[in-house]
Protein backbone atom coordinates (compact mmCIF):
# COMPACT_ATOMS: atom_id res chain seq x y z
CA UNK A 1 0.00 0.00 0.00
CA UNK A 2 1.23 3.27 -0.91
CA UNK A 3 0.11 6.18 1.52
CA UNK A 4 1.28 10.02 0.36
CA UNK A 5 0.23 13.36 1.99
CA UNK A 6 -0.01 16.58 -0.05
CA UNK A 7 -0.29 19.77 0.89
CA UNK A 8 -0.26 23.69 -0.67
CA UNK A 9 0.46 23.59 -4.12
CA UNK A 10 0.91 19.81 -4.76
CA UNK A 11 -2.86 19.29 -3.10
CA UNK A 12 -4.01 21.86 -5.11
CA UNK A 13 -3.12 20.46 -8.31
CA UNK A 14 -5.08 16.95 -6.99
CA UNK A 15 -8.12 19.38 -6.48
CA UNK A 16 -7.40 20.53 -9.92
CA UNK A 17 -7.14 17.84 -11.78
CA UNK A 18 -10.39 16.02 -9.33
CA UNK A 19 -12.43 19.30 -10.15
CA UNK A 20 -11.80 19.10 -13.98
CA UNK A 21 -12.28 15.44 -14.25
CA UNK A 22 -15.26 15.29 -12.02
CA UNK A 23 -16.86 17.73 -13.28
CA UNK A 24 -16.92 18.83 -9.34
CA UNK A 25 -16.58 22.92 -10.08
CA UNK A 26 -17.80 23.58 -6.85
CA UNK A 27 -21.27 25.60 -6.53
CA UNK A 28 -24.33 25.22 -4.99
CA UNK A 29 -25.11 22.17 -7.76
CA UNK A 30 -21.90 20.16 -6.85
CA UNK A 31 -22.77 20.40 -2.84
CA UNK A 32 -25.39 17.09 -2.94
CA UNK A 33 -22.63 15.04 -4.77
CA UNK A 34 -20.21 16.18 -2.49
CA UNK A 35 -22.09 15.58 0.42
CA UNK A 36 -22.19 11.69 -0.36
CA UNK A 37 -18.87 11.36 -0.12
CA UNK A 38 -17.76 13.60 3.51
CA UNK A 39 -18.04 11.53 6.49
CA UNK A 40 -17.03 12.75 9.70
CA UNK A 41 -16.00 16.03 7.65
CA UNK A 42 -13.45 14.45 5.76
CA UNK A 43 -14.05 14.04 1.66
CA UNK A 44 -13.47 10.11 0.81
CA UNK A 45 -13.06 9.96 -3.28
CA UNK A 46 -12.60 6.25 -4.39
CA UNK A 47 -11.50 5.68 -7.67
CA UNK A 48 -10.68 2.59 -10.42
CA UNK A 49 -7.03 1.37 -10.01
CA UNK A 50 -7.65 -0.17 -13.63
CA UNK A 51 -8.88 3.04 -15.56
CA UNK A 52 -6.42 5.14 -13.35
CA UNK A 53 -3.51 2.88 -14.37
CA UNK A 54 -4.94 3.78 -18.33
CA UNK A 55 -5.11 7.42 -17.68
CA UNK A 56 -8.51 7.89 -16.58
CA UNK A 57 -9.85 9.17 -13.86
CA UNK A 58 -13.19 7.35 -12.84
CA UNK A 59 -15.05 7.20 -9.19
CA UNK A 60 -15.94 3.68 -8.16
CA UNK A 61 -17.75 2.82 -5.10
CA UNK A 62 -15.10 -0.29 -4.38
CA UNK A 63 -12.13 1.48 -6.22
CA UNK A 64 -8.79 0.55 -4.51
CA UNK A 65 -7.74 3.85 -5.01
CA UNK A 66 -8.66 5.93 -2.21
CA UNK A 67 -8.51 9.92 -2.07
CA UNK A 68 -9.01 11.75 1.41
CA UNK A 69 -9.22 15.18 1.67
CA UNK A 70 -9.59 16.61 4.94
CA UNK A 71 -10.19 20.84 5.11
CA UNK A 72 -9.09 21.30 8.42
CA UNK A 73 -11.48 24.34 9.00
CA UNK A 74 -14.90 24.92 7.85
CA UNK A 75 -15.52 27.54 10.50
CA UNK A 76 -19.00 26.68 11.37
CA UNK A 77 -20.29 25.46 7.49
CA UNK A 78 -20.98 22.44 6.78
CA UNK A 79 -18.35 19.94 5.24
CA UNK A 80 -20.07 19.67 2.43
CA UNK A 81 -20.15 23.23 0.96
CA UNK A 82 -16.90 24.12 2.36
CA UNK A 83 -15.81 21.37 -0.31
CA UNK A 84 -17.87 22.83 -2.78
CA UNK A 85 -15.89 26.31 -1.93
CA UNK A 86 -12.88 24.09 -2.32
CA UNK A 87 -13.30 22.48 -5.45
CA UNK A 88 -14.97 26.27 -7.07
CA UNK A 89 -11.38 28.04 -6.44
Amino acid sequence: MLRAELAGAEAGAVISVLRAELGWGGGEESVPEIAEHVHDGVLYVRLDKQDLAEGRIVRSPGGAVRIRIAEPAYAGRRAADAYAELFAA
